[in-house]
């Protein structure tokens, strides 16, 4: 019996923490409630004329519901490289699964509308992004994503940087 605390202490004395039974802290993770984003990127679209590859703009809103979950909006247009006019509009309510916490996955429904051929549309979209924070305080950040919208007229695909700011 002594000999176990005799090398129990040596090896707190040695190496400190070895024989310890409480637990650290686990590291202190920022929760914010709200994020906004502003989007630019490209799509790849189809219309009646064929395959095109518009710019984007896009604006976001996501509320969190607890670590893991967020619910929101997505605004985008879109502008095909002929047009200085937006051609494309799109609201889409969507759901966000964080797999950690710089990496959410998100589907959801919406509405597409196409003003060149003045089409409504009904859409479902899929997509990641992955969050970039910048600062200590984590207020602000780059995230590079991609999804997908399915329509009638079939998938396309667009892939968006993001500038979020978390409050």
């Amino acid at each position: 019996m002594n000999r176990i605390l005799f090398i129990c202490l040596l090896l707190v004395s040695v190496f400190p923490g070895v024989c310890q039974t409480e637990n650290k802290p686990e590291k202190e993770e920022i929760f914010y409630r709200h994020t906004i984003t502003t989007s630019i990127g490209r799509a790849s679209r189809f219309s009646q004329e064929g395959d095109y590859t518009p710019k984007s703009f896009g604006a976001d809103y996501l509320y969190r519901l607890n670590p893991k979950w967020e619910v929101g909006a997505q605004f985008d247009l879109g502008f095909a490289d002929q047009n200085k006019d937006s051609d494309l509009f799109l609201v889409v309510g969507i759901a966000a699964f964080s797999i950690n916490d710089r990496w959410p996955v998100f589907g959801g429904f919406g509405v597409e509308n196409r003003l060149l051929d003045d089409e409504t549309d009904f859409l479902g979209r899929l997509g990641t992004e992955y969050t970039f924070f910048l600062g200590k305080k984590k207020h602000f950040a780059i995230l590079p994503g991609a999804f997908v919208d399915f329509t009638k007229h079939g998938p396309s695909s667009s892939a968006v940087l993001a500038f979020g700011f978390f409050f």
